[in-house]
């Protein structure tokens, strides 16, 4: 499609939206297709609806990212502590003390983390 149609990664990361692949599945042809680096890949899955659990499982799955990295990327796609703690919790099934660690890293304030 990119090459026939000429479409650009967030349209062709719709399409495949449409056409029923999950997160990781796009993460993974965006990667390949168009060379994106995983903060560009996580802005796109977030543009096409994904939530912070998906876009954490497709970071992880398709560019062998860790906790830290997926903490920072999510931070800056605008999630608040709460969905960043879900998130590190379900994928990498962290603890409360290591998720807490996390985001203090990532420069959360306490309030932030006691509320997530």
């Amino acid at each position: 499609m990119k090459t026939v149609v000429g479409l650009g990664a967030d349209a062709i990361g719709l399409v495949l939206k449409g056409l029923g692949f999950g997160a990781d599945q796009i993460a993974g042809a965006l990667s390949s297709v168009f060379t994106l680096g995983a903060s560009a890949v996580g802005a796109i899955l977030q543009t096409l609806g994904f939530g912070a659990n998906a876009i954490a499982h497709a970071l992880q799955q398709v560019f062998s990212l860790g906790a830290d990295a997926v903490t920072g990327i999510l931070k800056g796609l605008g999630f608040v502590a709460s969905s960043i703690a879900g998130a590190l919790s379900t994928v990498f099934g962290l603890t409360g003390d290591a998720v807490a660690g996390l985001l203090k890293g990532a420069g959360f304030v306490a309030g932030e983390i006691a509320g997530a």
